[in-house]
């Protein structure tokens, strides 16, 4: 990554942290744009893309943008709006993340927030949101 060290760390969702997170010892940088600025700015002249073609930055660019706007919000549909997915996979994920009582809040104050960003969406504007993903 650009020769420059790090190390991945698994941030308890409770903390209300987003990741990603870059966490320097002078500063923390939140959000993949912003650690990409700050490795160009402040790191070294560090340029993540500097190894890549005109065409492959292009290519990055339309991933994320494809990535961010569209398969993210059918990931986040399927996560917290399909029940059966709520309840085996993500609620226990939570769950387990954080201690008594948190354990029973968090989850569905998760689920609330992702819903809520959403805009309560019915299930056929999921499926809507799985065509424009695909």
């Amino acid at each position: 990554l650009a020769r420059v060290s790090f190390v991945e760390e698994r941030i308890p969702p409770s903390t209300g942290v987003d990741a990603p997170l870059l966490a320097m010892s002078e500063k923390s940088v939140v959000g993949s744009d912003e650690i990409i600025q700050h490795l160009r700015t402040e790191g070294g002249g560090k340029d993540l893309d500097g190894v890549l073609s005109r065409e492959q930055r292009a290519e990055s660019f339309a991933f994320i943008s494809m990535i961010e706007g569209q398969l993210l919000n059918a990931m986040l549909y399927d996560w917290f709006m399909v029940e059966d997915n709520f309840q085996l996979v993500i609620r226990p994920l939570y769950s387990d993340a954080v201690p008594f009582p948190k354990s029973w809040i968090l989850p569905w104050d998760v689920s609330r927030k992702m819903k809520a960003r959403l805009g309560h969406p019915s299930t056929e504007d999921g499926e809507a949101l799985y065509k424009q993903a695909e």
